[in-house]
This record gives C-alpha cells, sequence and structure tokens, in this order.
C-alpha cells in the first residue's frame, strides 16, 4: 500500500554469513556446486544456535522474494526454510520486480 514494500525475512547481520555466505550467493554466476558448498558451511556455523539460525532463514526468505541469486540458489535456500518448519515467502507483487 502507498507505494512501499514491506520486505519479508531480514537481512543478515552476522558478518560471517552476510560476508562469506549471502554475498556468494546473490552471484547469478554461483555454480550449483559452489551453492551447495556455501549452504553448507552456513548450515555449520549456524548449528545450535538459534539466534543465528533464525538469521540465516530470515535472509534466505528474503533472497528468496527479492529474487536474488540464480534460480538454483533460490531452489536450495527453499529447500533449507522449509526444512526448518519455516514459510516461504510470499510472490513479490509485480509492480515491485525489477524490470
Amino acid at each position: 500500500e502507498n507505494g512501499n514494500e514491506i520486505l519479508p525475512g531480514c537481512a543478515p547481520m552476522d558478518e560471517t554469513l552476510r560476508e562469506q555466505g549471502i554475498r556468494k550467493l546473490i552471484h547469478k554466476n554461483c555454480t550449483p556446486e559452489e551453492v551447495d558448498q556455501i549452504i553448507e558451511m552456513l548450515l555449520g556455523y549456524v548449528k545450535g544456535n538459534k539466534a543465528l539460525t533464525d538469521e540465516l532463514i530470515g535472509s534466505f526468505q528474503r533472497m528468496i522474494y527479492v529474487e536474488y541469486g540464480n534460480e538454483y540458489v533460490r531452489k536450495r535456500m527453499g529447500e533449507i526454510v522449509k526444512s526448518f518448519g519455516a514459510e516461504l515467502p510470499p510472490q513479490r507483487p509485480e509492480k515491485f520486480k525489477r524490470k
């Protein structure tokens, strides 16, 4: 409403999540092998830490919503989000999609 978009999820605040994970995953040329390696590293990093896990899942939700990364990245992130019992974000309204 009023031309403002409310983004689901969150931007990563943790430096490791942001710099060693999310910033690498947003590149469209990230190969499936690289994606799987990065995601496994991130899952190992957050394991046992609820706050970091929530931040990772929120970051994945936001990336899926704004369609960052390539299709494989978004598919894998969606699988991880669902595996933690979280919901996938809604479809982004057309008026906010990149042209």
